[in-house]
C-alpha cells in the first residue's frame, strides 16, 4: 500500500508502527541513521488517527480533555495558544494518545505525562518549564520528537532526555536559559538524528550523573547543535569521565556544531589538539570552521590550521602565582614542560621562588647574576639558561640538585675552577662553554670526566683550557705527569683495607643476624652460672606438647610427671591443670608467668599451623624466658627433630641443648632434672640444712644422676616444719 515507505522498527524499543522511507536503503552503510531521523508513523501516512480536544473547567487554566477514551485508535490532541497551567486532569484515561502539541501555553509543571507509554511526539514549546527531573519522562519508550523551546529552561537533570530507556530521535532545547548541560543529556544510550541546544547560556559541560562511556558500544548519532552560547573553554573530557581520549572517536559516531564559540586557545586545548587527525575530524563535524578568540594576538587564527602547522606550543597557560617579576611564567603542555623566562629582566640573584611544576624550563639569560645559589626549584628543572651573566661563584649543593641529564647552559661565565660536583654532568648536555683555570694535580678529576663522558666530540659546548707556561692548552691534551709535579699519593691499601673491614663487617652482622638467637642462648648460658635463688613461683616445671598426640600424652601423665613428682617438682600440664571454663589464653599467660621453668616436648605437630595452642605456649615462654634472667627452658626431642621451624627452637637443636629421647630413655629424665635444676622446695631445704655436695665434672652422666638422686633424697629429708607451711602458702 506504501510504496514508498517500508516497516522499520528502532533497535531500542520493539515497535512496528513505524514506516521508512525507501530512499533509505539507497545508502546501505547508513540505513539505520536515515530511518531514525526520516521515519514516520503509519497512523500518519493512513491518516487511521481521531483528534481529541480540550474543555476548560476552572479559571486558573485546569482543563479535561475530550473524546472517546475507550478507542483503540491512534488519538491526537493539540491545543495552541492557550492558558493551560498544567496537563488536563484526566490525560491518563487516554492512553492512545500518540501525539500532543501544547504550544504557547502557560505550563510550568509535567507530573502525569508518564502515563502514555505509547506517546510519539510532544511539544512543549512556549511555555513556562525551568526544569526537567530526570523520572519526567522515563516510562516514555515510544518517545521519539520532543520540543521544549523558548520555556525559560535552567535545568536539565542527567539522564532526564537521553536515560537508557529512552529513544528520543529529534530533541529541540534551543533558546532557554540553560548556563550548564549534563554530558549524560548529549551522548545518549541510543540512536539518535538531532539535539538541539542552540541559543542557551551554556558555558560548561559537567557530569554530575556519573557518566561513563561503555568500552563495549558504539554511540550512533547525528549532530548535538550547541551554537549561539557561551562557551570559552575546549570541553574537557577527561573531567567528564572519559579518561580515555584514544577510543573517543571509536566509540561515538557523532558530532557536535560549535562554530560560534569564542575559544580561548590556551593549554587546555592541547590534549585534544594532539588527537585532531583520529578523533576531531570524526567527532567536531564543523572542525575547520573553528578559530580562536583569545589571547588577543591569536584571534581568528584557525584552530585546524595551527595544528596542521605543527604550532601546538603555541596553546599556553599564563601563570601568576609566585612568578618572580619582571619574569614570565607559563605552562605549555605540549612540550610537557612549565617555563620560567625571566631573559634580560636584569636579575641580580637566583629568584627565591617559581611556580612549583615538575620539567621546569628556567630562563634567566642575560642578567646580572654573579653567584649560582642552591635553590630547591632546581631539582625539578629540565633545562637551565643562566649564559650571559658572567657568575663568578657557584653555591653548594647546586651540583646535587641538577639532574644527570639535564641540559644546562652557562655559556660566558667568569668560573676560575669548577666544583667538583660537575662531574655528575654529561658536558655534552651541560653546555658550560670555556673555563680557563690554573690547572694541578687536584684537576685530574676533570680530564678523566671529560674522558669518561666523551667531551672531545663536544668542545664547542664544553671546553676547559689550562693556563700552563707553555701557554693555554685543553686540559684532554695534557698527559697526566704533567699535570702533578710531585708523585701522587696513592690511597689504594687503604682503601683496600676498609673494603675488607667493610666486607667482613658485613658479613658477620649477617652471621650474626642469621645465628642471633644462637648467640643470644650462649652469652644467656654464660651469664647464668650464679648462685643467685630464683624468686618464688607457684610452679617448678611448665609442660607444654602436643596434647592431642595421645602416645605423647599418655607419657607424659603416666610417666613423667610421676617421676618429676617423685623428685619434689610442682608441674602444670595444661591438657589436665586448666580448670574448664577458664579463658584459656589468659590462664596459660598467668600460668607461664608463675611458673619457675618450662619442659617442651618437641614433636613432628608441635609446629603444625594447626596447633594454634601449642605456637601460643612457646611464644609466651619465649617472652618469659627472655625477660626473666633466671627462668630455663628445656628441649626434649621426642621426635628427634634436626630442623624446626621456629628459629628459636632451631637455636636449642643447634647448640645441642636439647635432651635427645634416641638410645638414651634409662638417662633422660636424669638429665630433664640436670638442667632443670633442684625444685624450689628442695632448693631451700638444701640452701638452709645441708651441706652441698659438688660432682666431679668427669663423672658421667649416669652417675651424676644416682648423685643428683643421692642429694635430691637428702635434702629432701631436711624440710622444717617451716618448709612446709611455706609450701602450702605457695600452692594457696
Amino acid at each position: 500500500m506504501y510504496s514508498s515507505y517500508e516497516v522499520w522498527s528502532p533497535n531500542s524499543v520493539n515497535r512496528t508502527d513505524l514506516r521508512c522511507p525507501s530512499d533509505c536503503s539507497k545508502d546501505a552503510e547508513n540505513v539505520h541513521h536515515c530511518c531514525v531521523c526520516k521515519a514516520v508513523p503509519e497512523w500518519h501516512l493512513s491518516s487511521k488517527y481521531i483528534l481529541l480536544s480540550l474543555e476548560y473547567t476552572k479559571r486558573d487554566g485546569s482543563a479535561k480533555v475530550i473524546g472517546d477514551k475507550h478507542s483503540s485508535v491512534p488519538a491526537i490532541l493539540k491545543h495552541r495558544d492557550g492558558y493551560l497551567q498544567g496537563l488536563p486532569t484526566n490525560l491518563c484515561d487516554f492512553i492512545n494518545i500518540r501525539e500532543i502539541d501544547f504550544k504557547r501555553n502557560k505550563i510550568s509543571t509535567i507530573g502525569i505525562i508518564s502515563c502514555l507509554s505509547k506517546l510519539d511526539r510532544l511539544d512543549l514549546s512556549y511555555n513556562k518549564i525551568y526544569q526537567i527531573y530526570n523520572d519526567t519522562f522515563t516510562l516514555l519508550t515510544h518517545l521519539r520528537i520532543l520540543i521544549l523551546t523558548h520555556n525559560g529552561l535552567t535545568k536539565l537533570d542527567p539522564f532526564s532526555v537521553a536515560g537508557t530507556s529512552l529513544s528520543i530521535g529529534h530533541l529541540d532545547c534551543s533558546w532557554n536559559n540553560l548556563t550548564e548541560i549534563d554530558i549524560s543529556n548529549i551522548i545518549p544510550e541510543n540512536d539518535f538524528c538531532e539535539y538541539k541546544f542552540n541559543s542557551n547560556e551554556i558555558t560548561k559541560f559537567v557530569n554530575k550523573g556519573g557518566f561513563s562511556l561503555n568500552k563495549d558500544k558504539i554511540y550512533e548519532g547525528g549532530l548535538v547543535e550547541l551554537t549561539g552560547n557561551l562557551f570559552s573553554k575546549f570541553i574537557d573530557f577527561e573531567d567528564l569521565g572519559i579518561k580515555d581520549l584514544k577510543i573517543l572517536g571509536t566509540l561515538m559516531s557523532f558530532g557536535f556544531v560549535l562554530s560560534d564559540a569564542k575559544f580561548d586557545c590556551d593549554c587546555h586545548m592541547t590534549p585534544y589538539l594532539e588527537l585532531a587527525e583520529p578523533i576531531l575530524k570524526k567527532i567536531w563535524r564543523d572542525y575547520f570552521n573553528m578559530s580562536c578568540w583569545n589571547p588577543p594576538e591569536y584571534q581568528g587564527l584557525s584552530i585546524p590550521g595551527l595544528v596542521i602547522q605543527k604550532k601546538l606550543d603555541l596553546f599556553i597557560c599564563n601563570i601568576t602565582k609566585e612568578c618572580p617579576r619582571y619574569c614570565r611564567c607559563y605552562h605549555q603542555p605540549h612540550k610537557r614542560r612549565t617555563v620560567v623566562n625571566c631573559t634580560d629582566a636584569n636579575l641580580e640573584k637566583l629568584p627565591k621562588y617559581v611556580p612549583d611544576a615538575s620539567n621546569l624550563t628556567l630562563l634567566f639569560k642575560n642578567n646580572k647574576i654573579k653567584t649560582l645559589e642552591s635553590r630547591d626549584y632546581l631539582a625539578n628543572a629540565t633545562f637551565i639558561d643562566i649564559s650571559g651573566n658572567g657568575f663568578d661563584e657557584v653555591g653548594d649543593n647546586v651540583s646535587l640538585l641538577i639532574r644527570n641529564d639535564i641540559h644546562f647552559l652557562m655559556q660566558e661565565h667568569n668560573l676560575k675552577d669548577l666544583p667538583r660536583g660537575f662531574q655528575l654532568l654529561n658536558p655534552c648536555f651541560a653546555q658550560i662553554g670555556r673555563t680557563e683555570i690554573k690547572c694541578d694535580c687536584k684537576h685530574l678529576w676533570i680530564k678523566d670526566w671529560l674522558q669518561n663522558k666523551n667531551a672531545a666530540q663536544c668542545e664547542n659546548k664544553t671546553l676547559v683550557i689550562c693556563n700552563t707556561d707553555g701557554g693555554q692548552i685543553p686540559i684532554l691534551s695534557i698527559n697526566r705527569d704533567d699535570l702533578c709535579t710531585t708523585s701522587v699519593i696513592t690511597f689504594q691499601i687503604p682503601s683496600i683495607i676498609l673494603c675488607v673491614l667493610a666486607i667482613l663487617i658485613f658479613v658477620v652482622s649477617v652471621i650474626s643476624y642469621y645465628y642471633r638467637y644462637e648467640i643470644y642462648l650462649l652469652f644467656r648460658h654464660i651469664k647464668s652460672k650464679s648462685n643467685k635463688i630464683s624468686v618464688i613461683s607457684k610452679y617448678d616445671v611448665y609442660v607444654s606438647f602436643d596434647d592431642d598426640n595421645p602416645f605423647l600424652r599418655y607419657w607424659v601423665l603416666q610417666f613423667l610427671d610421676l617421676k618429676l613428682k617423685q623428685a619434689g617438682y610442682r608441674n602444670f600440664i595444661p591438657c589436665r591443670d586448666t580448670f574448664p571454663g577458664d579463658v584459656k589464653e589468659e590462664n596459660m599467660i598467668n600460668t607461664i608467668t608463675n611458673s619457675r621453668n618450662f619442659l617442651v616436648i618437641l614433636s613432628k605437630t608441635y609446629e603444625y599451623d594447626d596447633n594454634i595452642w601449642t605456637k601460643l605456649e612457646w611464644k609466651n615462654i619465649w617472652h618469659h624466658f627472655y625477660n626473666n634472667k633466671d627462668r630455663r627452658i628445656v628441649i626434649s626431642n621426642y621426635d628427634l627433630i634436626n630442623h624446626p621451624i621456629d628459629l628459636k627452637l632451631k637455636a636449642f637443636i643447634r647448640l645441642g641443648l636439647d635432651v635427645d629421647f634416641a638410645n638414651r630413655r634409662h638417662i633422660l629424665l636424669d638429665e630433664v632434672k640436670l638442667k632443670l635444676g633442684l625444685p624450689y622446695c628442695a632448693q631451700q631445704s638444701y640452701i638452709r640444712n645441708a651441706k652441698p655436695k659438688f660432682v666431679p665434672s668427669k663423672l658421667s652422666v649416669v652417675r651424676q644422676g644416682e648423685k643428683y638422686e643421692e642429694n635430691h633424697k637428702s635434702k629432701m629429708s631436711l624440710v622444717s616444719s617451716s618448709m612446709v607451711l611455706l609450701e602450702d602458702r605457695i600452692y594457696d
